[in-house]
């Protein structure tokens, strides 16, 4: 039978404290993202929200721009980001998205994302070590 240290060293998870959003040892070697990289990563999923084939086809739209305020990063934190997915280390992020959508079929319009006060982009790597994101609330 494993004793509990021996468990903590073998999984990596040594220096864990029982509270809630504690960052493993081995999970702390998550750069920070940098703006270009967050930018890049707002927009490949915001093409995929408004120029998708249902975007284009359904609502006409054809274009979006998208500007952001200056990013304030927060400490690394584990959080759980999918459903039935373990908590994996994140960057929290406070910035304000704003995406303005050109459309055939309507008026340009502009959607602003994460402009709430408690607001946050939990920037993490997914399967394929690019930059993703969720955005919630902290």
């Amino acid at each position: 039978m494993l004793s509990r240290s021996m468990f903590l060293r073998m999984t990596g998870v040594a220096g864990v404290v029982s509270m809630a959003g504690a960052v493993p040892a081995s999970a702390q070697v998550l750069p920070q993202p940098t703006k270009a990289e967050m930018l890049e990563a707002i927009q490949k999923a915001m093409n995929e929200t408004y120029l998708s084939e249902n975007g284009k086809s359904i609502w006409g739209n054809t274009a979006i721009s998208i500007s952001t305020t200056e990013p304030k990063i927060g400490q690394l934190m584990s959080k759980q980001m999918y459903s039935g997915k373990q908590a994996q280390p994140v960057w929290p992020v406070r910035l304000v998205a704003s995406v303005t959508v050109t459309s055939t079929k309507s008026a340009t319009k502009t959607i602003m994302w994460g402009d709430k006060p408690d607001s946050a982009w939990f920037f993490h790597k997914n399967s394929f070590g690019e930059w993703a994101y969720r955005l919630g609330t902290e």
